[in-house]
């Protein structure tokens, strides 16, 4: 999953947008727990993508 998300990151990074201008991504990820309900695992993500942002641009977060 990270090798995936490491990718996208990596894809976005080169389209130019405007004046030399790039897409940015940031990223959570959580991977279901035995017997987790999907709503926390959601919540697990959605953690991890507001980390990911206050750490800066082109991130990922693993929950």
């Amino acid at each position: 999953m990270t090798d995936f998300s490491q990718t996208i990151l990596e894809l976005a990074h080169t389209i130019n947008v405007k004046n030399d201008r790039f897409i940015t991504v940031s990223i959570g990820i959580a991977q279901r727990i035995e017997r987790e309900l999907f709503d926390e695992v959601m919540k697990r993500a959605d953690l991890a993508l507001y980390k990911a942002k206050e750490t800066g641009r082109n991130r990922y977060v693993v929950s």
